[in-house]
């Protein structure tokens, strides 16, 4: 066996003994060993803006009609609040092509009779710019259990109090762009040809009728579950910090994908203790890309200003932007006296 073949065995079993890790190539036949960890990319600080605008909402293209009210199905229910009536509605397109409902409708309340008992009154939130609401085609009409169903438009309707007679409402009209849709409304009391609204005078000076106030129309949220994690991170922090001090830890991110990640641009992450929060953009010109399982190691650092106050661990959080697909991680540090604070010496003992 020769000397160099000795050494090579003699360096592994001094690894192992002394709890290091050995070398994972192939040291003893003279192969080169890959690196065991990687220096991390050296901290460099450039500040992010504070907040990221939202893209604007892309309004319904221009090309897709409004809604007709041969179009629509509509799912109406009460709903009630300390003095207020509300009148929910979910909106289905059952025609054969798309449609679009937009802006805040104006509502009136009608009788038996057809006669306006109730108006819409001016409220601030028409004033709004909300976006168009595309209504998908071909759907049925909702049901309660439709408000998870994507595709479909809400409209909220607010009864004002009113401290005066009852009221008599058989159905609501809502004046769209293509037409007037008329809606009945739910029973109150079942087999009844009408909806009677009382109310108790709780309050002096109210209005003698109630009056309507739609909110814009809406769409319905589809909860999809979340995205596969693309990067994973993983926070190296000690144990404790100085009140007053920096927080310096890194952040390990792997590519998690059976494919190569690239980084486009370098992404903004915000790390934040306590009250303590930054917005920065990684240093990852150095690594524009991470090949499957690949990891890179990036240094941080987070000035306690304004200082802490010592007391159990806090919860150091760390993000990369942006979500939901964002790699993020936590640590838990606990918060020491401050660096600079003086020490006290005890005071002298009396000698009786």
């Amino acid at each position: 066996m020769t000397f160099q073949r000795l050494c090579a065995i003699a360096m592994a079993l001094v690894a192992v003994a002394c709890g290091t890790r050995a070398p994972t190539g192939d040291a003893l036949g003279g192969g080169a060993a890959p690196t065991i960890a990687a220096t991390p990319i050296p901290w460099a600080p450039r500040a992010a803006p504070s907040w990221t605008p939202r893209p604007p909402a892309v309004p319904t293209p221009l090309g897709v009609r409004f809604c007709a009210p041969a179009d629509l199905a509509v799912y109406a229910q009460w709903d009630a609040g300390m003095t207020h009536w509300y009148t929910t509605m979910l909106i289905a397109n059952t025609s054969a092509t798309s449609c679009q409902l937009t802006g805040t409708p104006n509502v009136r309340a009608l009788d038996a009779n057809g006669k306006t008992t109730v108006r819409t009154v001016a409220d601030a939130r028409s004033e709004i710019d909300y976006a168009p609401v595309l209504l998908d085609p071909g759907h049925p009409l909702p049901t309660d259990r439709s408000w998870l169903v994507s595709g479909l438009a809400v409209l909220p309707v607010e009864w004002t109090p009113w401290c005066g007679d009852a009221v008599r409402v058989r159905t609501l009209a809502l004046e769209l762009p293509a037409g007037t849709l008329s809606i009945p409304l739910p029973e109150v009391v079942k087999g009844s040809n009408e909806v009677t609204l009382e109310q108790r005078c709780l309050v002096a000076g109210l209005a003698r009728t109630p009056s309507l106030r739609p909110a814009p129309f809406f769409a319905t949220i589809l909860r999809e579950p979340p995205p596969p994690l693309v990067l994973s991170a993983v926070i190296d922090a000690p144990a404790t910090v100085a009140a007053d001090g920096v927080l310096r830890y890194t952040v390990t991110l792997t590519n998690v994908t059976p494919t190569t990640y690239v980084f486009t641009e370098c992404p903004i992450f915000s790390e934040q203790f306590v009250k303590n929060m930054r917005r920065y953009y990684l240093s990852c010109e150095t690594t524009p890309s991470l090949a499957p399982g690949q990891s890179a190691t990036f240094a941080m650092e987070l000035s306690l200003e304004p200082p802490l106050t010592p007391r159990e661990d806090w919860d150091l959080r760390w993000e990369l932007e942006p979500s939901p697909n964002s790699a993020s991680a936590t640590a838990r540090i606990r918060v020491t006296p401050p660096s600079s604070a003086p020490s006290i010496a005890p005071a002298p003992k009396r000698t009786p």
